[in-house]
């Protein structure tokens, strides 16, 4: 999925817009959904009751949330977890920041970094920065590589030092 064909969507609360990368499930009954928000202004977050986010700063130099009253920086590239329910504030460190967005009903993981080789289980594989090949394909900044039950899909960096976040989704509940 390449960067410029992420459709945006207004946030829940108004406050803004993300562009969604994938997602399993329609409107607010999703089982999961990833996306990138752009975060311009401080504000408050919008609620996802029922569901736990993962927030990872991507671009900009992170912000403070404040989830339940309490208080927590979160850097660039360091993903957050907390509660989709939970009232949360955010204030911007030092201007807009992008983020990647994780939400889940069953519990997602995001790890930052540039894997050799990927496991099976649906697996999201969103380039931050620089070029990477994923199973032959080369993705540049904000490209995604979705992948369901591929073991052994291979990560190769084209260009030097790229940065890319691994996001481990939900497998379908057995039928």
């Amino acid at each position: 999925m390449r960067a410029g064909e992420h459709r945006s969507v207004p946030w829940r609360n108004g406050g803004g817009r993300t562009r969604e990368i994938a997602v399993r499930g329609a409107g607010t009954d999703f089982d999961w959904r990833l996306s990138l928000a752009e975060v311009e202004r401080d504000g408050p977050f919008s609620v996802f009751e029922g569901h736990e986010r993962i927030i990872t700063v991507v671009r900009g130099a992170g912000m403070e949330l404040t989830v339940d009253g309490q208080r927590h920086v979160v850097r660039p590239h360091e993903p957050f977890r907390f509660a989709g329910g939970s009232r949360t504030g955010c204030r911007l460190l030092a201007g807009p920041v992008v983020n990647l967005n994780v939400m889940s009903r069953d519990g997602a993981a995001v790890s930052v970094g540039v894997p050799a080789e990927l496991g099976g289980g649906t697996v999201a594989v969103v380039v931050l920065d620089g070029e990477v090949s994923v199973g032959g394909e080369r993705l540049g900044p904000f490209d995604v590589a979705l992948l369901s039950e591929e073991p052994g899909t291979r990560v190769v960096a084209v260009s030097p030092n790229p940065v890319v976040a691994v996001v481990r989704l939900p497998s379908p509940p057995a039928a």
